[in-house]
């Protein structure tokens, strides 16, 4: 720090400098001269460069005595005024700041002179017209003097009733400041200033509430006039501060201790009628009394009735609007300043009572625990808020609703008589507006259809990763956001709770539930979304009593009954069934999936509150949660998913597929018995379902069941819909099937000598395995002749038990070829089992593909597809079982080829990708029929002609167009040519060498305008050499 001598040199020459300026005489003294203005400003600066505290009271006397010259004269500009404030502000912050350096006497003068200086009116008119700058040293001079006050031994008495002539300077100080603060918005740096001098000046130098009140009128009005500017968005951090020193003034004027105030009672009617004539606005039930020690003393009875009220009005006309900033700093200082207030001015501000519980209620906090003191206008809060709740929820006010909740919380928690007829209002205006709403949602959407997914698409994905990734994000009714649905629900539980605390809640829930009460599905969905929701709040208050008693081992095991629980699961079992039973035949409606949703959330619940409890209750509800994991209805497959993994994740460890292997045997007898009631909606998904997640150990518990649905495909094979259901279960238990038997190297598992039997084998062997099956590969003469896997056992059975168990008859006669046979008896030699796929399920694949040969020919488009798709699946298992699979393609070929031939390429797609599998694992045994199929295509194929290849008197003619490059198709007969592309290629890898020369061309001509050339000539050598004989005659 400079040495004062240092600074001397500095100031002397500007204070020389200012001193012939303020030393003129009057008549030739300029107050707005710019050369004084020039030398304010140089000597402000200089003392702005100066750190606190810096300057002697020597140096700060010399520095003052220009001013003092200035002061003298008649008058100043505004600017020059302006600088001689903050020139006196650095004064005093760097020379009469300590204890001791600010005299009394200089302190009584200089305040009068500031207020004047500042404000030469005493109803303060012009300031408000002054610039910004000015308002700010104003303000800058006043913080400083008191801040240099607040240091001095003298402080308190500075503004005492022993030290009046003081307090007119102090009013108008005061004025002066408010005035600043109510039009200085446009710069909340000098309001914070102004909310701070006044602070330091209430709190830490009068500290008097008696003194206080006299001004406090004037406080209150202007910091309300903060808050509600009209159109104004004033800065939070003003607000935070206003907030704070309003709540510092009301507290020491509304003081209990230091007022002594108390409650009184009536002594007798005529009392209570008089109190009442003289206080309109005071609630009878909050009369105040207070003992005056002194009895001129500003504040009494009457001054407190009258100004409480005042305060009442201002606090109604900005909590409001402070609380709709939601400005989590502004939410905290009104939470103290609310809860502070009560704690401190609970009886002085009693008709203030109300608005502050209602305060802390819609910030649903309470710091200082003032809330179980005011329990009896908790209560007529909880009661209008409760009466206006249908409003509250058409509003979607997410606010209202979670003070609702708070407020009756505490009631819960401290009040000894709860009010039971509050709770049913509360429930009854709830299903009142939800019932309304979602009536008026459904009546506007009557005729929309809900969102629905295929069975296919579902079953598609890996169901048991959906279920553990399952996220609580999907609203449960249709009429209101997730956030809104969980808020009314927590209010809910709130209300269960305190039922149950009554032990009322089995009783309201009864009432709720009852026949009168529901009479319609959404009257009984939303009883049974709120009784779950109840549940859910009263058994989560018990078992949390229970951990704290387990903590605290106080050796009492408290009992408490699930009854209402089971009343509930017993109504959803119900309304499942209603739905159920409504919904066959038919899609389901957006009132059917809001149940259906409700009736799983509920099983959800109840699981949630008996945990272990729950697994007797598991296999009446077992089922229905199941059959919804695969619903059409998104909505309605979440709370299904959601409702496995919490029954999976409170019973059986987590394992979703624990929790149906554990209960099969009730899921076969619940499928068997709906399908024997002909009940057949959704059997098929809720069988794939299991059988996805279960995985395969399921199916062969399932047997008397798939039995069932074949004798079904007798009977009921005209109805499309069905008979698709059945071949998507069917594909779904081929792919577990192969999973559970098939799971190495399709190379291996499936692997035959016929996998490599192009032209040029054995040069196209691949591995070891290959090798040992050609020199293994028994002499074609003990294989029986293709022609006579042609003929039929007379049953199915009978084929399938000739081929397992019985010996092989020798007596058998050839057939000539191409003569139609219709029976046939066993010709193969009994062989021994190979296949890694044992006879019980490998009979399921046959009679799968029986049943889909005699389908074939039915006139549904998408049942054909089906077919065609799992026959394509079951072919490589079959091969496994090598001679027992010919007979099959023997059987089938014919009416595949006749698929191919549809001018519906959707079905010659898959119809061609079946024939390649044929091929590929059946190998020359169906070399003669590839060559047969090729000649009935040029002739009936729709397909073929897309790429111009015909036949004409016996002889292929090749089109014109250009082979260099191949061609572009429409995307459903691109997809269709490129299935019968593979299918040609397939089976001239078999057959190359063994067709002929024109139709090899043909064939690789057609191919070519499907594939790339290069993709087509690196099958062969031989296909190369063609391919390019092409591109070098087009």
């Amino acid at each position: 720090m400079a040495s004062q001598s240092v600074l001397f040199q500095e100031l002397r020459p500007l204070c020389v400098d200012l001193s012939r300026q303020a030393f003129l005489p009057p008549n030739t003294f300029d107050p707005s001269s710019l050369p004084l203005l020039n030398s304010l400003k140089r000597l402000e600066s200089k003392l702005s460069s100066y750190h606190d505290e810096s300057l002697s009271q020597k140096l700060a006397e010399y520095t003052f005595v220009p001013i003092v010259s200035l002061l003298k004269q008649s008058g100043l500009g505004d600017s020059q005024t302006e600088y001689v404030l903050r020139i006196i502000a650095h004064l005093l912050r760097l020379s009469w700041r300590t204890k001791g350096t600010f005299a009394k006497e200089l302190a009584e003068q200089l305040l009068p002179l500031l207020t004047f200086l500042i404000s030469q009116d005493k109803d303060n008119s012009k300031i408000s017209k002054k610039s910004l700058e000015y308002k700010n040293a104003g303000c800058e001079v006043l913080l400083q003097f008191f801040t240099s006050l607040r240091e001095q031994s003298f402080k308190f008495q500075f503004f005492s009733s022993s030290n009046p002539k003081s307090l007119p300077s102090l009013g108008h100080c005061i004025t002066i400041l408010l005035e600043i603060l109510e039009f200085t918005y446009q710069d909340p740096q000098t309001q914070l200033q102004v909310l701070e001098t006044l602070r330091i000046l209430y709190q830490e130098i009068i500290g008097d509430g008696e003194i206080i009140s006299f001004v406090l009128p004037g406080n209150v009005s202007s910091f309300v006039k903060v808050f509600v500017s009209p159109g104004i968005n004033v800065n939070y951090k003003v607000v935070i501060k206003t907030l704070e020193v309003l709540g510092i003034i009301l507290r020491m004027v509304y003081d209990d201790f230091t007022l002594d105030t108390h409650k009184s009672q009536f002594t007798d009617v005529n009392e209570l009628i008089t109190f009442k004539e003289e206080n309109p606005e005071v609630d009878i039930n909050r009369r105040i009394e207070m003992h005056l020690e002194n009895p001129s003393q500003h504040r009494t009875l009457s001054w407190l009735l009258g100004t409480s009220s005042q305060v009442r009005r201002a606090l109604d006309s900005f909590i409001p609007k402070l609380l709709k900033r939601q400005n989590q700093e502004i939410t905290d200082t009104l939470t103290y300043f609310t809860s502070s207030l009560l704690k401190y001015s609970k009886n002085s501000l009693s008709n203030c009572q109300f608005s502050l519980v209602s305060t802390l209620v819609s910030i649903r906090q309470d710091p200082f625990c003032q809330l179980p003191e005011h329990l009896e206008c908790l209560q007529q809060l909880v009661e209008e808020k409760a009466g206006r709740l249908s409003n509250t929820i058409k509003l979607e006010n997410e606010q209202e609703l979670s003070s609702l909740s708070y407020a009756l919380d505490i009631l819960i928690q401290f009040a000894s008589n709860k009010d039971f007829s509050l709770i049913k209002d509360i429930g009854g205006n709830i299903l009142e507006s939800l019932e309304s709403d979602i009536s008026r949602t459904l009546s506007r959407r009557h005729n929309s259809k809900i969102t629905e997914q295929s069975s296919n698409v579902i079953l598609a994905g890996n169901l048991e990763a959906e279920i553990v990734n399952c996220q609580d994000s999907v609203a449960l009714l249709p009429t209101m956001s997730k956030r809104l649905e969980d808020t009314i629900g927590k209010l809910l539980m709130t209300a269960g709770r305190m039922a149950g605390q009554e032990s009322q809640l089995s009783l309201l829930i009864e009432n709720s539930l009852s026949e009168q009460s529901c009479s319609t599905t959404i009257q009984k969905t939303l009883a049974l979304w709120c009784s779950a929701w109840a549940m859910r709040g009263f058994y989560n208050e018990q078992q949390s009593n229970s951990e704290i008693c387990d903590f605290l081992d106080t050796g009492e095991v408290e009992e408490y009954t699930y009854e209402p629980c089971y009343v509930i699961l017993e109504f959803c079992n119900g309304l499942a069934q209603e739905i159920t039973v409504a919904q066959e035949g038919r899609s389901m409606s957006l009132q059917e999936e809001t149940a259906l949703s409700v009736v799983l959330f509920t099983i959800e619940s109840a699981c949630q509150v008996m945990h272990n409890d729950f697994e007797p209750e598991l296999i009446d509800y077992l089922y229905t949660v199941v059959e919804n994991i695969a619903s059409p209805s998104p909505i309605v497959r979440h709370f299904a998913q959601s409702c496995s993994l919490t029954i999976s994740e409170t019973l059986y460890n987590g394992s979703v597929q624990k929790m149906l292997l554990s209960n099969v045997d009730y899921l076969v007898d619940s499928i068997s018995t709906r399908l024997n009631l002909g009940m057949t909606e959704r059997i098929c998904a809720v069988f794939a379902v299991i059988c996805k997640i279960a995985g395969y150990e399921t199916i062969e518990t399932f047997k008397d069941v798939i039995e069932t649905i074949f004798k079904m495909l007798d009977y009921y094979h005209g109805y499309d819909e069905l008979c698709i259901q059945f071949f998507q279960l069917f594909e779904v238990i081929i792919l577990e099937m192969k999973k559970r038997f098939l799971h190495v190297d399709d190379q291996l598992s499936l692997g035959n000598d016929h996998l490599v039997t192009n032209a040029y084998s054995p040069w196209g062997m691949t591995n070891v395995k290959q090798l040992i099956n050609i020199l293994d590969k028994p002499n074609p003469e003990d294989e029986p002749l293709a022609e006579d896997y042609t003929k039929e056992s007379s049953s199915f059975q009978e084929y399938f038990d000739s081929k397992t168990q019985e010996a092989d008859s020798d007596d058998e006669d050839d057939e000539q070829e191409g003569e139609e046979i219709t029976e046939m008896e066993p010709v193969a030699p009994k062989e021994s089992w190979s296949s890694s796929i044992p006879p019980d399920s490998y009979r399921i694949l046959l009679q799968v593909f029986h049943y889909g040969d005699r389908l074939l020919t039915h006139p549904s488009k998408p049942l054909r597809v089906q077919i065609l798709q799992v026959m394509a699946l079951i072919i490589p298992m079959l091969s496994t079982q090598y001679n027992s699979m010919l007979p099959q393609v023997a059987n089938v070929w014919e009416s595949v080829v006749q698929c191919t031939l549809s001018s519906d390429y959707t079905v010659v797609k898959p119809a061609c990708l079946c024939l390649q599998k044929i091929v590929h694992y059946s190998g020359d045994f169906v070399a003669k029929r590839f060559f047969e199929l090729w000649d009935r295509w040029c002739l009936e194929s729709t397909l073929l002609q897309e790429v111009r290849v015909v036949k004409s008197g016996g002889k292929s003619e090749i089109g014109t167009s250009p082979v260099g490059t191949y061609r572009k198709f429409p995307p459903v007969t691109k997809d269709a040519l490129v299935a019968l592309a593979g299918l040609l290629l397939e089976g001239i890898t078999f057959t190359e060498l063994m067709l002929p020369d024109t139709t090899l061309t043909d064939m690789l001509y057609c191919c070519i305008q499907i594939l790339p050339a290069d993709t087509v000539a690196e099958k062969s050598l031989l296909l190369a050499d063609v391919v390019w004989a092409l591109q070098e005659t087009s």
